[in-house]
């Protein structure tokens, strides 16, 4: 809808959105660990801990002994990476500060440019990745902002890691991609670090490989929609992703499409120029199918990219080209959702339709939407927020409508949901405007037929005298 047309404010939602998707998992390397029950113990971690500090050491002297062959510092360095992970896999928590406190980060960042071995890559890779933002057993840590995130960046992880995107090997591929994305979820500073290094055009390309794996795929489009994540919305070439998300959109895995419907709405929720492009892209219908995919988390994502269209503060009017897509039906149907946050954006973007042109307020009329609306309005048990977005729509509506729509709107029961909304601060101007618009609309067939106002009787007078 153009912005002169709104009833309803666009902006009530907090776009930050604090239901992030959670990371995919956390990609383990193949390599066996050594089996030691020992290690769960703190002495016996501490022994651990002094084995692979002996290990680095005894690398480090065979890089300076001449006589030790290539092969054989290898095998020193994955045996060392082994045994870290193995710490990891059982001690995350006591090992990261041991880790900063012996300066170990820039040996694994060191590590990561052993291009020959690949092997050693992936473990250091794996132990870095837990040390940021991990655990043991491959879940993430929520706490945002992590000071070990920092310290990854302060020792120049960023332009490592990056470089790491254009590997031949994909275990190093993912576990890269994987702490790139982490990285970008820390934050804005952070997000704007790697981006400002140059992670898109590689990370596009890892995408486009005929050879990409669905893990690579999920860990990809979870890392863009990172990136394009947070508030102010970062400065990047949407031109250079669209491409990649229209191929990610016709994924048939839910966690892909998740991830993408998120960068999509993300994007939606930035400048009117990024809204242009990504419509013409070609990809509302594809958004608008997914409105009835089978889980919640691509439903709702979906939803909110088409509500960002429609309520796009443009001369364009990009409601039009949603509502050919065949939204509204899809909307009707999940204002009856069981998710609450998805019953809310359905009436949400509902309420931004109704505050279109007479003919898009048809559309949401001729769905059948309106009697399911006001029943979640006078229903005692409708959530709080749900109930007042479904109450926005009955407001644009009748603000907005033709003579025959206040008219249909009347038959189906509006003028009690209006008449409940004055006694509601933040509504209650708009209720009085709507009914004085369905006073005036009865008024006009009184004098057509020669009658009393029909729509009068249907006013609660208590209220207005209360008024």
């Amino acid at each position: 809808m153009s912005s002169n047309q709104s009833s309803h404010q666009c902006n009530n939602h907090d776009n930050s959105d604090n239901s992030r998707e959670p990371p995919p998992s956390l990609p383990t390397p193949t390599g066996e660990l050594p089996m030691d029950n020992n290690i769960t113990s703190k002495a016996g971690f501490k022994q651990e801990l002094e084995a692979v500090e002996a290990g680095l050491l005894q690398l480090e002297q065979g890089i300076e002994d001449k006589t030790r062959s290539e092969e054989s510092l290898a095998d020193l360095q994955l045996i060392a990476a082994r045994k870290l992970r193995q710490l990891l896999s059982t001690n995350r928590e006591l090992l990261i500060q041991e880790v900063l406190e012996r300066n170990w980060i820039p040996l694994l960042l060191g590590w990561l440019q052993l291009h020959q071995r690949p092997s050693v890559q992936v473990e250091a890779l794996w132990a870095l990745t837990n040390i940021a933002a991990g655990t043991g057993n491959g879940e993430p840590n929520t706490s945002r902002g992590s000071g070990e995130q920092h310290v990854l960046m302060k020792h120049g992880a960023i332009p490592i890691l990056i470089g790491l995107l254009s590997s031949p090997n994909d275990e190093v591929l993912e576990q890269a991609l994987w702490v790139l994305g982490n990285m970008a979820g820390e934050g804005i500073s952070a997000r704007d670090s790697v981006l400002g290094h140059g992670v898109l055009s590689p990370l596009v390309g890892c995408l486009e490989r005929n050879t990409c794996s669905l893990s690579m795929l999920r860990i990809g489009s979870w890392t863009l929609s990172n990136l394009c994540d947070a508030q102010p919305r970062p400065v990047l070439d949407i031109h250079l992703i669209l491409p990649v998300l229209a191929k990610l959109l016709q994924n048939v895995d839910a966690e892909v499409l998740s991830h993408t419907c998120w960068t999509l709405s993300h994007i939606c929720d930035g400048p009117s120029t990024h809204i242009k492009a990504v419509v013409d892209t070609d990809v509302c219908w594809r958004l608008v199918q997914l409105l009835m995919h089978r889980s919640w988390r691509v439903t709702k994502p979906a939803l909110r990219a088409i509500g960002n269209i429609v309520c796009a503060e443009d001369e364009t009017d990009y409601t039009q080209q949603i509502l050919e897509c065949g939204a509204v039906p899809c909307l009707r149907h999940l204002i009856s959702h069981n998710n609450r946050e998805i019953q809310k954006e359905a009436c949400w973007t509902l309420s931004n339709i109704s505050a279109g042109t007479i003919e898009q307020i048809q559309n949401v009329l001729d769905s059948g939407s309106i009697p399911s609306l006001v029943k979640l309005s006078a229903a005692s048990d409708t959530d709080p927020e749900v109930k007042n977005e479904a109450c926005w729509v009955v407001l644009n509506a009748t603000s907005c409508g033709s003579d025959y729509q206040i008219e249909y709107m009347v038959k189906h029961g509006c003028v009690a949901v209006l008449c409940g909304l004055l006694c509601e601060p933040s509504m209650v101007m708009m209720a009085l405007e709507g009914l004085e618009r369905i006073l005036q609309v009865g008024e006009d067939e009184a004098k057509r037929i020669g009658c009393s106002n029909p729509y009068a009787k249907l006013l609660s007078t208590n209220k207005l005298e209360e008024l």
